[in-house]
């Protein structure tokens, strides 16, 4: 039971009041007793109201008699009878408005705060179906950018021509290179220039192109022909 059931106010000199006064005189404080089980009825009723048919059962369970229940409600002015059926006591009903105004205002406090939360969590649910709906069309982005960044990776990555390769470019440029010489000289070095991955190899040819004009033809590929490696040029550091 809630705590609310048990409390309403009540004056500590209502047994002085000339009704109440009255009805001790006429029935002893068992009139008395009946007198406020009927008021503690009424504040357990949802509307403060109580059923007369109902009185002898009330009164089996406290252990009097339905002509004395009777008589208290009907005969002192404590109690008012609505159409025969139901009694209420008018005093109790206003003691309890402060009570009943507080309650309706948390109702409506109530009411405020589930409506934002059903605004609050159908506009959740919207932004979570926009972001479930936009997901897919992120991934398919995030993929594509991946792809990309994957082909300029490939792109940026160093392939070894083939002899061919290198013979064809050198015809292209008329050029009196040794492709497999050329070929043969970086794939010993592993392709690198340096301490660095070679990164085009039509540059290296270039240079060395530059360098067997400056010799005068072929002098560049003689220097490779001998085996005094002090009469090579170092190529490897000029890329």
């Amino acid at each position: 039971m809630k705590k609310d059931a048990y409390y309403f106010p009540h004056d500590c000199n209502a047994k002085d009041d000339p009704k109440c006064v009255l009805l001790i005189d006429q029935l002893g404080l068992e009139g008395y007793g009946i007198f406020w089980i009927l008021i503690e009825t009424l504040r357990e009723q949802p509307d403060y109201k109580y059923p007369l048919n109902l009185l002898p059962a009330l009164a089996r369970r406290y252990n009097t008699s339905a002509e004395k229940m009777s008589t208290v409600v009907r005969s002192y002015e404590l109690f008012s009878v609505e159409d025969d059926k139901i009694f209420f006591s008018e005093s109790l009903i206003k003691r309890m408005l402060p009570l009943e105004v507080k309650k309706e205002k948390a109702r409506i406090a109530a009411g405020v705060r589930w409506g934002n939360y059903e605004r609050n969590a159908n506009a959740l649910l919207s932004y979570s179906e926009c972001n479930t709906d936009a997901m897919p069309i992120r991934e398919e982005k995030i993929k594509e950018e991946n792809s990309k960044k994957e082909s300029s990776i490939k792109a940026d990555r160093f392939s070894p021509p083939s002899v061919e390769e290198i013979k064809n470019y050198c015809s292209e440029r008329e050029n009196s290179l040794d492709p497999e010489r050329f070929y043969d000289f970086y794939q010993s070095k592993n392709w690198m220039v340096g301490k660095n991955k070679m990164k085009d190899w039509r540059a290296a040819v270039r240079t060395w192109e530059k360098e067997d004009n400056k010799k005068g033809g072929n002098n560049a590929n003689s220097q490779y022909r001998g085996s005094n490696e002090k009469q090579k040029p170092d190529y490897s550091k000029r890329f």
